[in-house]
């Protein structure tokens, strides 16, 4: 086999963010062990860089710095994210909804009486991050959490997706009401 080169390069497209895993998909489990700590979140943070059209966050509870700020990484470089949230969780002390929204992400929130408990990303439609795994530092570094990344599933991506377009536009802003319109 011959040794890849400038000259030569096997894979056409190389990614900047290389995946070290040569495995479809890969489980992370939290906590991790004591030397290890910070490599999960790196991992996911690796994983929110590779997008490099769209990134679709379905979070409980957001507060961990470190994700929120790779989500503004990728805004800045023109990256579509979009995020949805628990409005009350989005009101907690350290939550990053209303910084991601100060920045130009587009936040929608879940205000009903309900939890909104889903923990989901999808990048570029074709990586899904799903598991018990708020992103949270609590979550990081003492909760017993897991998040699966899917890397080959096509069909199960599809139905997260379609699952995010389904609550994006249910939790649209309701459209104001102007003079013209209501009368």
């Amino acid at each position: 086999m011959p040794k890849a080169t400038a000259e030569h390069n096997p894979n056409p497209n190389p990614n900047p963010y290389p995946n070290p895993n040569p495995d479809p998909d890969q489980v992370l489990f939290f906590p991790e062990a004591r030397g290890a700590r910070g490599a999960h979140v790196a991992r996911l943070c690796a994983e929110l860089e590779a997008a490099r059209r769209t990134l679709d966050v379905a979070m409980f509870t957001l507060t961990h710095d470190g994700l929120a700020d790779a989500l503004l990484a990728q805004h800045r470089r023109g990256c579509r994210v979009r995020v949805l949230t628990d409005g009350r969780q989005a009101k907690c002390t350290g939550a990053d909804a209303q910084r991601l929204r100060e920045a130009g992400i587009a936040v929608r929130l879940d205000s009903s009486f309900y939890a909104f408990h889903h923990k989901f990303a999808i990048v570029d439609g074709r990586t899904l991050l799903n598991g018990s795994f708020n992103w949270t530092a609590q979550a990081a570094s003492g909760n017993h959490e897991s998040v699966v990344i899917f890397r080959g599933a096509g069909e199960l991506t599809a139905s997260f997706t379609a699952q995010f377009e389904r609550m994006w536009s249910l939790f649209a802003p309701a459209a104001a009401s102007t003079p013209a319109a209501s009368g």
